[in-house]
């Protein structure tokens, strides 16, 4: 298993019975649309500069992204990312605010530091990352657990 979770995981369903490799494969589909709205996300608040509009509005601008910045972090944990990957991602949300924070020269520094995309980044290293097919596919199990109420 050299390649990414994504296809290794496809390799390990095609030996299933029908019906357990169509579960595999739509929580693969699941993790994978997770993992494309934190991209879509990401472009969004940083190169469509939003993160930078809602920013300048004073006070409440900041939190507000900041808030909105959990959202990747959320996505993160749908995939299954582990704890302290999901706290660097909030460590980077937090960074983003206290740059947005200061006047005026916040908003500018803000339209450089891209919290989202660096965040976005981690997530889609991490679900690229060969050495993480086991998690992946134990968060694509789980959820179908609950699915069936086991859990």
């Amino acid at each position: 298993m050299f390649e990414t979770p994504e296809k290794n995981i496809k390799q390990y369903a095609k030996d299933l019975p029908s019906g357990e490799k169509k579960e595999i494969l739509d929580g693969l589909g699941e993790l994978k649309n997770a993992k494309r709205n934190a991209k879509y996300f990401s472009i969004l608040m940083d190169w469509g500069m939003l993160d930078a509009a809602i920013g300048a509005i004073p006070e409440l601008g900041d939190a507000a992204t900041a808030l909105a910045g959990l959202y990747i972090v959320y996505q993160a944990k749908k995939i299954g990312m582990p704890t302290q990957d999901l706290l660097k991602m909030v460590k980077t949300n937090v960074k983003d605010f206290g740059i947005g924070a200061v006047p005026l020269v916040g908003d500018a520094l803000d339209t450089f530091y891209l919290s989202h995309s660096k965040n976005f980044k981690q997530l889609d290293a991490y679900f690229k990352d060969p050495k993480n097919t086991d998690r992946i596919l134990a968060t694509i199990e789980e959820k179908i657990a609950k699915k069936k109420g086991l859990k």
